[in-house]
């Protein structure tokens, strides 16, 4: 009796362990087929942040060239103030120079006015430099931004192409030995 009872509980024992191997297998085969996916993901992830970077090179280059142009255009315009303001006040200085006394008054009201609108304009022409000049440097900071990342993402993404390739050949193998043992 005790005989049986022993070995009922072993081939109980060998059957459990025999199914549990079985789920074993099946569960390899499974998390490397996980590690696939999850090896898939990555990469798509790793190449869309390289879009992200080349997109931010570009962006920036963009950038750079409106801001070269505009700065050039706003300096343009400051020197053009500058010339017709000189002009304008050498004009009103012979005129102060008159012995009329009116037109020396006049002259002197008209040269205060044209001072006055002439610092205006000249300090937002200078606020207009200066913003060009504001994002010629942002756009240098975002091609040298994007350039970095996208140098960092590419070697990323050989290393995870390559986690891809391990996890597939692994995959291939399990599923392989699960062939031959079926």
């Amino acid at each position: 009796m005790k005989r049986l009872i022993i070995t009922a509980l072993t081939a109980l024992t060998l059957n459990i362990q025999l199914s549990a191997q079985e789920v074993v297998r099946v569960d390899r085969i499974t998390r490397y087929s996980q590690a696939v996916d999850k090896a898939s993901d990555r990469i798509d992830d790793v190449q869309t942040k390289m879009e992200e970077g080349k997109q931010m090179e570009a962006e920036g280059k963009a950038l750079k060239k409106s801001s070269k142009s505009e700065k050039q255009a706003f300096a343009k315009q400051q020197k053009k103030l500058t010339k017709e303001f000189e002009k304008k006040k050498k004009r009103l200085s012979k005129q102060m120079k008159s012995k009329d006394k009116e037109e020396k008054a006049e002259a002197r009201v008209e040269l205060k006015s044209l001072s006055t609108d002439y610092k205006v304009e000249l300090k937002e022409a200078k606020s207009n430099v200066k913003e060009a000049v504001r994002n010629y440097k942002k756009s240098i900071k975002l091609i040298n931004k994007g350039k970095a990342n996208a140098k960092k993402n590419k070697g990323k993404l050989k290393d995870v192409k390559y986690k891809h390739k391990v996890a597939k050949k692994r995959l291939e193998d399990a599923e392989k030995k699960e062939a031959r043992k079926d």
